[in-house]
């Protein structure tokens, strides 16, 4: 199904070389894309911090050993 005007593609798993049906979603503008990325890297970082947060608490553990 073709687009419409002013609709935008976005990868849910961020690869643009990905065009699996499944992967794909359909935005109605551009802004809408970019509030959703913004979104998206905000929460992705959030969780690479509790990661790395995580990991340090193991590492301060190891040390205490």
């Amino acid at each position: 199904m073709p687009l419409l005007t002013g609709e935008v593609v976005h990868q849910r798993d961020g690869d643009s070389t990905n065009t699996v049906r499944e992967n794909l979603m359909a935005l109605i503008s551009q802004p809408l894309h970019t509030h959703l990325e913004v979104h998206l890297c905000r929460a992705h970082r959030a969780r690479a911090d509790a990661r790395a947060h995580v990991g340090q608490k193991d590492r301060l553990k190891e040390s205490k050993v």
